[in-house]
């Protein structure tokens, strides 16, 4: 009988240590669900253009000035034009208005060292420079997810050009130029960008009957 007391406790005791079986169910609780895949951020994902805008650019590029005028040097009436290649910079800044749609203040510049001037048969290099200053206003809107930015802008324009040697300088009266730009940007920082454009000027001056142009590329940094 002490056996049999002896096994009966130590059964006892056995099925008390035995864990109960577990279920599938069991072995998942609320804490230790099964790992699910989340869906990954697209960085792939155009991104628009809001807020500020601010550009600045520098480059080169071709220029004229033509005109048929009387410089009472006994010729009467001649073409006159002052050409050459030169160096074209500005700078841009406004606000965007709708997501990839600035509107902006613009002002550039060209300037033309040694530039050369014919009038009539007459050849000749200018030593010193003329320079074209526009002021004016502007949009554009960027096509995303390219970068590309397709910009105009309407301004104000005046010549100036200088002699050196004669220590002359002049200006033209006010006239008007039209802006037109097609640029290519990649991005350097969050709202930092920089690119490549293509520029071209065309423009009047009314009062002495000039035709203004102006051809180039340009490098530039963004904030947009």
């Amino acid at each position: 009988m002490q056996l049999k007391s002896v096994a009966i406790t130590l059964c006892t005791l056995l099925s008390g240590l035995t864990p109960a079986p577990t279920t599938l169910a069991d072995t998942h609780g609320d804490d230790e669900r099964p790992p699910t895949l989340e869906s990954a951020p697209d960085h792939n994902e155009a991104r628009v253009h809001s807020g500020l805008y601010a550009r600045a650019f520098i480059g080169l590029g071709t220029g004229s000035a033509t005109s048929n005028v009387d410089l009472e040097v006994g010729l009467g009436k001649q073409d006159f034009s002052l050409t050459g290649v030169g160096v074209m910079y500005g700078g841009q800044i406004g606000l965007f208005v709708t997501e990839d749609l600035p509107v902006f203040v613009h002002a550039a510049s060209f300037t033309q060292p040694n530039p050369t001037l014919k009038y009539g048969d007459i050849e000749t290099t200018v030593e010193g420079l003329n320079t074209t200053y526009a002021f004016g206003l502007g949009t554009g809107y960027y096509f995303m997810p390219y970068n590309i930015l397709v910009s105009g802008a309407l301004s104000l324009a005046f010549m100036e050009l200088s002699e050196n040697s004669t220590n002359l300088k002049g200006a033209s009266d006010f006239g008007y130029t039209g802006h037109l730009e097609l640029s290519k940007e990649w991005p350097l920082a969050e709202r930092i960008h920089i690119g490549v454009a293509l520029q071209g000027w065309l423009g009047s001056i009314p009062d002495s009957g000039a035709s203004l142009s102006v051809k180039g590329i340009s490098l530039l940094a963004t904030l947009s």
